[in-house]
């Protein structure tokens, strides 16, 4: 992430946490933000140095206006302005962050082999709430691999109890040299 992504991040979450927006904002976001990677063109077309800004606007204006905060389309007018759409991407990601930071809003990611009912879903959510602290937002992804178990992921830490990793702990400890 670049340096310019997350300052301009931080500063459309500053404005909208004090006029009581970052909601909002946040919806808008991740609207832009799931729509943004699948529109290359769109990237490519605000980037072009031969479009008129009051192109760009109008562009921007028919995709998003009726849906995202007035905020998220000045930010989105200004990057494409500075021919740097390509950062939309950056600032949604660093929006987000500073938002669940603000929100104490964790999330993570739960690896298994197959998919967690809802009951598990929800047990496991609320066990790393009550660990944490924090509100979990829990997202569930498979590998067949795992054989057994859950991989959870947050932050910058993994916690893996599955069977694949117990297998290749016993597979190094089986293979080491004797001393």
């Amino acid at each position: 992430m670049t340096q310019t992504g997350r300052e301009y991040a931080n500063a459309l979450f500053a404005l909208a946490r004090d006029e009581g927006a970052d909601d909002a904002v946040m919806d808008g976001l991740k609207l832009v933000g799931e729509t943004w990677t699948r529109e290359g063109g769109l990237v490519r077309f605000l980037n072009s140095r031969s479009v008129s800004k009051a192109e760009k606007s109008a562009a921007l204006e028919a995709c998003y206006g009726a849906y995202v905060h007035v905020y998220v389309l000045n930010v989105l007018k200004i990057l494409s302005h500075m021919c740097a759409a390509q950062l939309v991407p950056e600032v949604c990601a660093a929006y987000k962050s500073e938002y669940n930071a603000h929100h104490g809003i964790l999330p993570v990611r739960a690896v298994t082999p197959r998919p967690l009912n809802g009951v598990q879903l929800a047990r496991l959510k609320e066990k790393l709430a009550a660990l944490t602290g924090k509100q979990i937002e829990l997202a569930n992804d498979t590998d067949a691999r795992l054989l057994a178990g859950v991989r959870l992921e947050y932050d910058k830490y993994m916690t893996d109890d599955t069977v694949r990793r117990r297998l290749e702990d016993m597979r190094a400890l089986l293979t080491e040299k004797p001393m």
